[in-house]
């Protein structure tokens, strides 16, 4: 039980860890200037979401193991 709990205590760490780096990065691209912002990346931010969505699952993997 305990391996166990470790397990989802570190991808508990993973997903927020990953929300606080979107955050982050959302939060930097809407003070940018507003004429800047039809240059940004569609990308943006989405290696984050994807990090979120891996960390989500394994979350989701552990708890129904």
């Amino acid at each position: 039980m305990s391996k166990k709990l470790n397990e989802l205590n570190d991808a508990a760490k993973e997903l927020v860890e990953a929300w606080r780096m979107f955050n982050h990065e959302w939060r930097d691209m809407l003070e940018a200037d507003i004429h800047a912002r039809s240059d940004w990346p569609e990308t943006c931010g989405r290696e984050e979401m994807d990090d979120m969505e891996k960390a989500v699952k394994r979350l989701e993997e552990l708890s129904n193991a």
